[in-house]
């Protein structure tokens, strides 16, 4: 099914995004793995762990509520994984812009799916 895919996966630094990566890596040989994420620094630990030392694998810089960044991200994505949260729940209660997280990045798919869908018609 995921054999010479494109995978996207945003949240991709986060714990179920790196288990998620790897059982890809494992099972399947996709063409591209996308590692979408706004954290640096965990893309650079990513990119220095073996288990994402795969020439598939490719690491994007950005944030779930930029639609203009993500767009570009999802370009020839066959297979969108959304798993960009912030799991601080008490913080992202309080500070309900957080919370936007989701909501904004599950649109941005939604809206991003849509115009890839138009252009390939």
């Amino acid at each position: 099914m995921l054999n010479d895919a494109s995978i996207l996966i945003t949240g991709g630094t986060g714990s179920f995004g790196k288990e998620f990566i790897r059982t890809v890596l494992r099972t399947y040989r996709p063409r591209r793995v996308i590692v979408y994420s706004r954290d640096e620094w965990k893309q650079s630990e990513m990119q220095s762990d073996p288990d994402f030392q795969d020439s598939s694998v490719r690491f994007f810089l950005g944030d779930v509520r930029d639609k203009e960044r993500l767009r570009l991200a999802m370009r020839e994505v066959d297979y969108v994984i959304h798993a960009a949260a912030l799991k601080q729940v008490p913080a992202a209660e309080y500070n309900r812009g957080r919370v936007q997280t989701r909501r904004r990045g599950l649109s941005g798919h939604a809206q991003g799916r849509r115009e890839q869908q138009r252009e390939r018609q």
